[in-house]
């Protein structure tokens, strides 16, 4: 038996079909900016070394009460939203620029006049640093102790988190971050938008095995 096909029909269904897989969001295509704002506001990580981005939206939560044979299951609030973020631990280079001087000689004559006419010169060489000159440039990289971890968890060297017993309250240490998933036409949806506080990092591994890069975990909390 045959069946015949709604030409018209399927022709839609394909222009449909070909139109959602366009909207989906790839796993492998988004954009995610954090932004220190206290203790202190520091530039944005460079968007290479994102390895990973998620979001476990908000949820609500409930607790089963009891009511005679059967239980209703009552809302007693909500988790917040956590955005967990791969990074690659990247060094930070410190560039600096190194410049080779050269002296500035002078030459001044001393003449001296006899009796007779006759000059005699002497002449001396004065060699002048006041104005070098620079003749080279060398361009240098020095890995410091700098981190992407510690991006997150220093100032200047120094923790953020306190040492001494003392706490820090929500917006004395915050970041802003934005994440977006991209579809094929790289068109951005919004997945979050918000304030957060660090819930949790992942260690850093490092084994013996085949090559690979330094990465890490760091798990963020809504502030709410």
């Amino acid at each position: 038996m045959i069946k015949f096909v709604n030409v018209e029909r399927y022709k839609t269904h394909l222009k449909e079909d070909l139109l959602q897989k366009k909207l989906v969001g790839h796993s492998n295509q988004f954009e995610v900016e954090i932004n220190m704002v206290e203790p202190t506001t520091k530039k944005p990580l460079p968007i290479e070394i994102f390895t990973s981005f998620s979001v476990n939206n908000a949820t609500p939560t409930s607790e089963p009460i009891p009511i005679g044979t059967k239980q209703i299951n009552n809302i007693v609030g909500a988790t917040q939203k956590t955005v967990t973020i791969g990074l690659l631990n990247q060094l930070e280079a410190n560039r600096y620029v190194q410049y080779l001087y050269k002296s500035v000689k002078h030459q001044e004559v001393e003449e001296h006049y006899y009796s007779d006419g006759d000059v005699v010169e002497r002449s001396r060489e004065i060699t002048s640093s006041s104005n070098p000159s620079p003749i080279k440039e060398i361009r240098e990289e020095r890995i410091s102790d700098k981190s992407t971890l510690d991006y997150f968890l220093k100032h200047d060297g120094v923790p953020i988190l306190p040492t001494d017993g003392t706490i820090l309250l929500e917006r004395e240490f915050y970041f802003k971050i934005k994440g977006y998933a991209l579809n094929k036409a790289w068109n951005k949806k919004e997945e979050v938008d918000g304030d957060f506080i660090i819930s949790e990092v992942t260690a850093i591994n490092y084994n013996v095995g085949e090559e690979a890069n330094a990465e890490f975990e760091i798990t963020f909390k809504e502030i709410i």
